[in-house]
């Protein structure tokens, strides 16, 4: 998961307010989180959750959870401007997608990133280990 947006808020508010963004992100993903699921951020934006003995279906439920956890919530940046935070989701299943730590991580990055550029004009490259 990442934060859409992120670097606008460092660039426009100061690191300040994009740490007050990862603390508010990270501490909504987690309410919204199962006790069992796992939960890092893993660098700059990004966080990861991997959540144990979760079915697709499941694992489709608690990202519409935390994805609505963000729903009518502002961050405030500063005493005049606040902002709604909105997330970029990528996901992978053991066995479905791989069977490797590496696997799941790259697919769940290609989906995150494909959800990050939607836009039908732009293109998308695949590493060439997956196209195969």
């Amino acid at each position: 998961m990442d934060i859409k947006g992120f670097d606008e808020i460092n660039k426009k508010f100061g690191h300040a307010a994009g740490d007050g963004a990862l603390n508010f992100v990270a501490h909504t993903i987690k309410d919204n989180l199962r006790q069992m699921d796992f939960f890092a951020r893993s660098q700059d934006d990004e966080f990861l959750a991997v959540l144990p003995t979760a079915s697709k279906e499941m694992s489709s439920e608690v990202i519409a959870r935390i994805h609505t956890g963000f729903f009518g919530r502002k961050l405030k940046l500063s005493e005049t401007d606040s902002v709604e935070v909105e997330m970029n989701f990528g996901w992978a299943a053991y066995g479905e997608d791989g069977e490797t730590v590496d696997t799941l991580l790259n697919i769940a990055r290609i989906r995150k990133d494909q959800a990050k550029y939607s836009d039908p004009n732009k293109v998308l490259w695949f590493p060439k280990e997956l196209v195969n």
